[in-house]
């Protein structure tokens, strides 16, 4: 396949474009308000990882992908565009959580949305290495339950 690319670099630069296109898109499925606070955003970080216990090899394949692309300008463009781009969906899946439930958060969505989004990386790239289900879940209940924490009540 590399003989359709001016070279190795141009491969993996079409490689992570495209991988990182199709994370955003199931993060936009993702994210979506199905109810209550902690109840959307436990189902939405079942969501998330959904895929990754799917084809953990393809998750994996993203994580080799990622050093490649901070050392190269026209990748690192592509995962900062990605990681703005589910910061933005993360902190509006709050902002619609909030207006559903009618509620306000403690702080402001795009912080929480990125709190979010970092820890689920750490906690996918855990069970990327050690495929805990359990730890997993356990992690996600509780993330949820912490952002759940984060409400001041009514407006």
């Amino acid at each position: 396949m590399h003989y359709c690319f001016r070279s190795v670099e141009d491969l993996l630069d079409a490689l992570t474009a495209s991988l990182f296109g199709e994370m955003a898109e199931v993060a936009a499925v993702a994210l979506r308000v199905s109810g209550a606070v902690e109840q959307s955003v436990r189902a939405a970080l079942h969501r998330l990882w959904s895929p990754y216990r799917l084809d953990p090899a393809r998750y994996k394949a993203v994580l080799d992908l990622i050093p490649y692309a901070l050392r190269r300008p026209s990748a690192t463009m592509t995962v900062r565009d990605y990681e703005a781009k589910v910061c933005a969906l993360a902190a509006q899946f709050l902002v619609d959580l909030a207006a559903h439930n009618d509620i306000t958060w403690q702080d402001p969505a795009g912080v929480v949305g990125r709190v979010l989004i970092s820890t689920v990386d750490g906690v996918l790239l855990a069970w990327l290495i050690d495929r805990d289900d359990n730890g997993t879940e356990a992690a996600f209940d509780w993330l949820a339950a912490s952002i759940a924490a984060r409400v001041t009540g009514s407006r």
